[in-house]
């Protein structure tokens, strides 16, 4: 990962634990399978009743083997983790007060790249590269209330008595920054 040109390592050697849990559910529905992959709201976990362990621990793989029609989620490094200040936004602002600051890939204060190293053989011989670049082309600060909802569960056309919150603007392309600063005298 390459955040304006700085360079970090995904492989950080990290150990991770993940609680021993079972899905399960009636339906034969192979969607049912994909969500539970991606621990979709309304799936309910259950646990294992294995009083000898309770979480499973591994470590990270340095090399990942992604097999044929699958995908893998490498978790890495926040792309940003502060609020991003500019004169022209509103740190708070009402309805009336939304505005965005918008940026060229030359403008742009966030350009992010990551470069994969892959082979089709295990043995890794004949190595093959692939870069990707993005940059952050709009910011918008919202109203909380605009940009986080309560909703209630839905699986299988059924809704629970119980809500979750919700952010109506997240999309594979875009990201958000919450922050909860208590307004002040500076505004932007």
């Amino acid at each position: 990962m390459i955040i304006n040109d700085y360079a970090l390592t995904y492989f950080q050697n990290r150990v991770y634990s993940t609680p021993k849990v079972s899905f399960f559910s009636s339906s034969t529905d192979e969607e049912l399978m994909e969500q539970r992959k991606i621990r979709f709201p309304g799936i309910t976990p259950k646990r294992i009743t294995d009083e000898s362990i309770d979480v499973v621990i591994f470590n990270e793989e340095r090399i990942v083997c992604v097999p044929p029609n699958s995908s893998q989620i490498v978790y890495g490094f926040n792309l940003q983790s502060e609020i991003y200040r500019d004169c022209n936004l509103q740190r708070f602002p009402k309805q009336k007060e939304i505005t965005s600051s918008e940026f060229t890939k030359e403008s742009s204060p966030y350009i992010f790249r990551n470069r994969l190293t892959y082979s089709f053989s295990e043995s890794m011989e004949e190595l093959k590269q692939i870069e990707n670049e993005f940059w952050v082309t709009k910011f918008t600060n919202l109203p909380e209330n605009q940009f986080v909802s309560s909703d209630y569960i839905k699986f299988c056309n059924d809704s629970s008595s119980n809500k979750m919150m919700t952010y109506p603007y997240s999309n594979q392309a875009s990201y958000f920054i919450e922050y909860r600063l208590e307004p002040g005298r500076i505004n932007h």
